[in-house]
């Protein structure tokens, strides 16, 4: 410890950051964002799957692991990427490797499916007009993928 004046600014904007954190509301409204991403991918795109349990109260508001199976999912995420939409195809730390998530085939997820899945990530500040946007663009971009692939 040192004697001094105590940093006052520092101070509130931990105060603020608190209270920042304490809002709950905003994730209720992820968590409907991402509900609604995951039903209408699922009643748009056949054989996509979410990955981890059925059960949305039981996994992170924010993340959806949604697979595509026999396609690539890196093929995906750089159509995604050209329409101004950032998906990954793995945990941050692993983003350079071009191989199926250690995870999902861990959680048993067929390879096939792994290699085609993608991560949807939401945060407080995404929208509903964002969500709708996906919903447009990516069953055309599954469609174009499936129709290139043997």
């Amino acid at each position: 410890r040192r004697a001094g004046t105590e940093a006052v600014h520092q101070i509130a904007a931990i105060g603020a950051a608190a209270e920042f954190v304490r809002d709950f509301s905003a994730m209720e409204t992820v968590r409907r964002l991402r509900d609604k991403l995951e039903n209408e991918i699922l009643k748009k795109i056949p054989n996509s799957c979410i990955n981890g349990t059925s059960d949305g109260e039981k996994r992170l508001p924010n993340t959806s692991n949604i697979s595509f199976p026999n396609l690539n999912g890196e093929a995906i995420l750089a159509k995604l990427n050209d329409s101004g939409v950032c998906v990954s195809t793995g945990s941050a730390c692993n983003a350079e490797t071009h191989t199926a998530s250690v995870v999902l085939q861990a959680m048993n997820i067929p390879y096939s499916d792994a290699m085609g899945a993608i991560r949807f990530s939401l945060g407080r500040f995404n929208t509903e007009a964002e969500v709708n946007f996906v919903l447009e663009i990516l069953p055309k971009i599954i469609a174009e993928l499936k129709a290139m692939s043997p």
